[in-house]
């Protein structure tokens, strides 16, 4: 299994995602622009065959071109314009349609270092006054660079100033070249800055403009060296991380060799001791089926920027994005997203004592494998609101999950249920049947009906399971000496009070670092003072319904040896004809089996995304 905690080589999928994302973007353009397409590009020397690689460099080849050919199509449906005209509202000309713009920063500066257009990111605190920008309208007059204004928000080191003059000066001599560019240092965290020169001449595209098409041609073809008003400076930030692993991920990812990552990691760290690393990299890049160099900067650049992410996720030291779902009635569904972008959908549904952490800690491993994973807090838990009443625990959450599905219109979802989520998981199955393509439990509870369900519960968790039951005056009261316990003792003792005392998990607990990633989940459980884990626990009532069995989706339930008395003790009922269900026993995993067989329940989901399980019963 692969260590969740080291960036691990991406899918081929993954791969194709990135090249699209770092493609369909508007300031890109320019590379349809005659004048840069008819400029002398060199010889390119024969090209030694890749080493191994997740992608045929016929594959990458393939979808750099049909990428291209959507941007150019977008390009022409709005006229063929030149970048200063396609760049100065691109919002307006429904660039959006022609792949994601998000939170990226550009700059066009002229070879005098004043701007002409930047992107709304650069707008936040930065005088505008007479530049056009994707949000405004062109005025003609350029804004001079000063203090405080666009180009500082580059923040530029001293050495990038210098190179970035230099920059400009080469362009306007005689060994300029379009292929040119330069990889620039800055103080933004995890960004470099992408230096290349853009045609901003006549448009050479119109019809009415046929006599400058001639002009531009042939000026190109007797001279490298352009005008001085028709090339600018185009400076696009973009992501930039080298974690560690990334060597290998690079190397592994696209068959380069020790001294080619190393050059690629140089330009990604901002430190590349050479001023023209055009050549040796479209070398490589060509290795690969990459267009160019600067293409592969950005798709190395992003890869890896989306692995540190993924490593930050898994360790706890962030949380996963989250956005709300609104219900029907108002109700709000604080509701997170992990995994891969596309993909086959999963709904995580949590148990009440490590929330989102088992999933979090897996978020590379989701990604890679294209599980695209919704995680949506019960009412009380996060900033889902409002919390349920007595006994609607059930109903209310299975409102929330058909919201979810409507709003971001999932097609048959799996649902994994963690330790009591996979009551609530068996829930929404019965309820929404068709609608979902299976379910996985991991290490499922059992709803604390009566006393002996107590024997596996341990310190507060009992206390407080008791108290719910007998003085649930004192509940409140336990649950806060239980939060103070957890915050005094580290919050990984959420998981290591749950792994059997002496066992292999409880070893393997104990060598883990979870502590961030399970106080993260804990902050999320007390957000409310605790109102959803309250309301969980007078969970008693499952209702009539949720004890048939006809029609429900393929099931894999993965169990320690301590819950093989499920079928027996109520979590589904006997088995009938038209249920799937199987049961898959770890022994020693316990109810920490998410974290320490972590391999087990990323096969129950690709089984399940691929056909339903091939036996009806129990294994």
């Amino acid at each position: 299994m692969t260590d969740p905690l080291r960036i691990s080589v991406p899918s081929g999928p993954q791969i194709v995602a990135a090249i699209y994302e770092t493609v369909l973007r508007p300031e890109l353009v320019d590379r349809f622009c005659v004048a840069q397409q008819v400029a002398p590009l060199g010889k390119v020397a024969p090209l030694p065959v890749a080493s191994e690689s997740v992608l045929q460099a016929s594959e990458v080849a393939s979808h750099f071109s049909r990428s291209l050919e959507i941007l150019e199509q977008k390009w022409r449906q709005l006229g063929c314009p030149d970048p200063l005209v396609a760049l100065a509202d691109p919002i307006q000309n429904d660039w959006a349609e022609a792949g994601p713009t998000g939170a990226r920063g550009w700059l066009l500066l002229d070879l005098e270092r004043r701007p002409l257009r930047c992107c709304q990111s650069f707008l936040a605190g930065v005088p505008t006054a007479g530049m056009s920008t994707p949000e405004g309208s062109a005025v003609g007059a350029k804004l001079a660079t000063g203090e405080g204004g666009p180009l500082s928000a580059l923040e530029l080191t001293e050495a990038a100033s210098g190179a970035l003059r230099e920059f400009t000066r080469h362009i306007l001599g005689p060994e300029f070249s379009w292929q040119d560019f330069r990889v620039l240092e800055t103080f933004l965290p995890d960004k470099i800055l992408l230096c290349r020169p853009v045609w901003v001449g006549p448009s050479a595209q119109a019809d009415s403009q046929a006599a400058a098409l001639v002009d531009v041609q042939s000026r190109v073809e007797t001279s490298r060296q352009p005008a001085a008003g028709a090339v600018a400076l185009m400076i696009e930030v973009l992501d930039a991380a080298w974690p560690v692993g990334s060597a290998d991920c690079i190397a592994g990812t696209f068959g380069l060799g020790p001294q080619e990552v190393d050059l690629l990691q140089q330009c990604l760290t901002g430190q590349a001791q050479e001023t023209d690393l055009s050549q040796a990299l479209s070398l490589s890049a060509a290795k690969v089926g990459i267009p160019g160099a600067v293409e592969l900067i950005r798709l190395a650049g992003f890869l890896l920027r989306e692995a540190a992410q993924d490593l930050a996720i898994s360790q706890g030291l962030q949380l996963p994005p989250s956005f709300l779902v609104i219900g029907d009635a108002g109700e709000d569904t604080q509701c997170f997203r992990l995994g891969a972008e596309t993909g086959q959908p999963v709904i995580f549904v949590h148990g009440m004592i490590d929330g989102i952490a088992g999933v979090q800690r897996l978020q590379g491993q989701l990604r890679t494998s294209g599980f695209r994973v919704y995680a949506p807090m019960r009412g009380g838990y996060g900033a889902s609101r409002p919390v349920p009443g007595t006994n609607q625990q059930l109903n209310a959450y299975v409102a929330q999950i058909e919201a979810l599905i409507d709003q971001e219109n999932l097609q048959r979802p799996i649902l994994l249920g963690h330790r009591s989520g996979a009551i609530f998981a068996r829930a929404i199955a019965l309820q929404l049947r068709g609608r979902i393509g299976g379910v996985v439990g991991v290490a499922p509870e059992l709803p604390l009906k009566q006393t002996r369900n107590y024997k596996n519960l341990r310190g507060h968790q009992k206390g407080l399971a008791i108290c719910a039951s007998y003085l649930p005056v004192l509940v409140p009261l336990v649950l806060k000496s239980w939060s103070r316990s957890v915050r005094r003792r580290g919050a990984a003792t959420l998981v290591r009070r749950q792994a059997q005392p002496g066992s292999r998990a409880l070893a393997e607990i104990n060598a883990m670092e979870l502590d961030p990633v399970l106080g993260l989940s804990h902050a999320l459980l007390m957000q409310q003072a605790g109102a959803g884990f309250l309301a969980d626990l007078a969970l008693s009532k499952l209702g009539d319904w949720l004890q048939t069995a006809q029609n429900m989706a393929p099931t894999i339930y993965l169990c320690g040896q301590e819950e093989t008395s499920l079928p027996q003790e109520g979590l589904y009922p006997a088995l009938k004809g038209e249920e799937k269900i199987q049961t898959r026993i770890c022994a020693e995993a316990g109810n920490v089996l998410f974290y320490v067989r972590p391999e087990l329940v990323l096969a129950a989901l690709e089984e399940l995304a691929t056909e339903p399980p091939p036996a009806t019963g129990v294994l």
